[in-house]
């Protein structure tokens, strides 16, 4: 084993089977094309090499190997895309407790077998029952399977003795939440009895929880079971190691791609809506099991977008935890729309019977302020003094959740005219309102910040594919350019480098021996090159000597611009003598430029 973890990683997972787990590749000669899953486009540009192990998009210049691609496609810094791939090539990486780390490990096991184990209850006489329930309701069988939606029967021990013949423990099973201790039977049963299973993911596809549905009075009786008025319509696994429900949203797992695509991400309730949603091809779509959104969820969702749209039912959009979940998105600098829909309507019955319907509703979703305008006017009557004194009351805690002043500054205007009162009677309300906590703004662009190259950066490339092309034009390259590129870096020490070793007579054997940043940028030189380039042959002496001319020129407006700086100093200290002979390099430089 290598001890170098980055380099293990490296050796053990094929840059192609990691994208291939997140995005669609077709093979296109030595390569493999997909469309970007970094920007919106309708023709493939972006380019995986199995032969250098490297990916690059041609459309919006992102690239690199498989940690920039997980860093990128999973929003998450270098650590953490260490460990996703760490646990995906099966390299520890040691930092956390091993304990604690085989604990959750553990825990993630259990839950996955469970999962499997409620799946296989959908082939029992009670399971098929389950299975026309989930179809008639529209659910169709890619959704089942891809959801791993599930049956728990009515008997609480199978699961437990499912889970024990595999070498689990009670402890086990109570620490993943599955399983608890009932103490007048002084026996482990099942958390889960019969009822539909949603297993829960987390953002990397683990199953970490399960959301379980009572069954409806026909299926009771179908069943020939008791129905029972007084149980929970819904039982969800308590809190774990493995899950917190503050921190997880419901389908991220398989949304995450298209919220970044579509730069919005659309927030229902509950798991049918973001099942149904994604089965009729809106994948951009989440749950918060439920409709109070929490900072580790908005914090989540800030890694892919900082553009949000709720579908919740207009109903419970105004109670108090919706609102301060709303507020808090506001706060953290999110925009935020309401998707309004037709009364006694939720998002997957408007999906599955008109989804153009749907889609009309979300281009013409409300911005949060005008849906709580809307709202406030529609409930008070602005022409009396208490009507004006409730509206204030409902909007100046939305109005001091919005983050940028210059926004605040709109809506207070418009509040006012609206009530006929002044700026500074709205402004006083405001301030009544009690401070709630400051959140850091989420990023208005969560991507990383890319470094524009100079032009002369971008010829020393281009002078660099040609030596790498054809190791002719690296002879050519020290010949006509040393003297021009001795100030630069990069570009220009590898081609030093490559003459150093003979790269002429094997530059593939060159590349190899290079310091790990130049062979890293040698490699993506080269691969984007071959897409881009029919063949070596593309690369004409003409077009060599035209890039030459041209780094030449600005090589030498630098040196002139750096000449002349030199000599406005000396003016300023009344040096003059000194800049006679600076004067006349410069007209030499000068001369030598109008010659090119």
């Amino acid at each position: 084993m290598l001890n170098d973890p980055i380099e293990e990683i490296k050796s053990r997972l094929d840059v192609k089977d990691v994208i291939a787990d997140y995005v669609r590749l077709e093979k296109n000669g030595s390569n493999y094309r997909a469309l970007c899953p970094f920007h919106k486009e309708k023709t493939p540009s972006f380019v995986v090499s199995p032969a250098r192990q490297i990916w690059h998009c041609f459309g919006c210049s992102e690239g690199g190997d498989i940690f920039t691609f997980v860093e990128r496609i999973e929003g998450v810094d270098f650590p953490e895309a260490l460990r996703i791939l760490g646990r995906k090539a099966g390299v520890e990486i040691k930092r956390q407790d091993p304990r604690i780390r085989s604990e959750k490990n553990k825990s993630v096991q259990v839950c996955e077998l469970a999962a499997l184990y409620f799946q296989r209850q959908l082939e029992s006489k009670n399971g098929q029952i389950i299975l026309k329930y989930l179809k008639d309701r529209g659910v169709s069988q890619n959704s089942i399977e891809e959801f791993k939606i599930g049956y728990a029967p009515f008997n609480s021990k199978s699961l437990i003795q499912f889970l024990n013949d595999r070498g689990y423990s009670f402890g086990d099973m109570e620490k993943a939440g599955i399983a608890f201790h009932r103490l007048e039977s002084n026996e482990y049963v099942s958390r889960y009895v019969g009822r539909v299973i949603f297993p829960i993911f987390n953002a990397e596809g683990s199953v970490v929880a399960f959301g379980a549905r009572k069954l409806t009075e026909d299926i009771y009786k179908e069943m020939d079971k008791e129905y029972r008025e007084d149980s929970a319509k819904y039982i969800n696994t308590p809190q774990t190691n493995i899950y917190d429900k503050s921190s997880i949203l419901y389908g991220l797992d398989k949304a995450k791609i298209s919220i970044r695509q579509e730069d919005a991400c659309v927030i229902m309730e509950g798991y049918t809506d973001v099942i149904m949603a994604h089965q009729h091809g809106y994948k951009n779509v989440v749950s918060a099991s439920g409709t109070a959104l929490t900072e580790n969820q908005l914090r989540l969702i800030s890694r892919f977008t900082n553009n949000i749209f709720t579908a919740f039912d207009m109903d419970t959009a105004g109670d108090n935890a919706t609102k301060r979940g709303l507020g808090l998105a506001q706060n953290m600098g999110f925009n935020v729309k309401v998707v309004s829909m037709k009364d006694g309507y939720d998002p997957a019955e408007i999906i599955k019977e008109n989804p153009g319907e749907w889609e009309d509703a979300v281009k013409g979703a409300q911005s949060i302020t005008e849906f709580y305008f809307a709202r406030a006017l529609s409930s008070y009557d602005s022409d009396k003094a208490e009507g004006k004194r409730d509206i204030g009351k409902m909007l100046a805690p939305v109005l001091k959740n919005i983050a940028s002043r210059i926004e605040q500054a709109h809506w207070v205007g418009k509040l006012a005219e609206m009530l006929g009162v002044s700026q500074e009677d709205v402004w006083e309300d405001i301030k009544k309102v009690p401070e709630t906590a400051q959140y850091e703004q989420v990023p208005q662009d969560p991507g990383p910040v890319k470094k524009r190259l100079t032009r002369k950066e971008m010829l020393s490339k281009d002078i660099l594919l040609y030596g790498l092309m054809n190791p002719v034009f690296i002879e050519k390259i020290k010949s006509e350019l040393e003297m021009y590129y001795a100030k630069d870096a990069g570009s220009f020490q590898i081609i030093d480098k490559l003459y150093e070793e003979g790269g002429i007579k094997d530059i593939q054997k060159s590349v190899q021996k290079l310091d790990k940043e130049e062979r890293e940028l040698a490699n993506q030189i080269l691969f984007e090159g071959e897409v881009m380039l029919t063949s070596a042959d593309s690369l004409t002496e003409e077009g060599f000597n035209e890039l030459a001319r041209e780094y030449k020129k600005l090589s030498l407006q630098e040196d002139i611009q750096e000449l002349q700086n030199k000599m406005l100093k000396n003016e300023k200290l009344g040096e003059h003598k000194k800049n006679e002979a600076l004067l006349k390099e410069a007209q030499e430089k000068l001369k030598e430029k109008y010659a090119l």
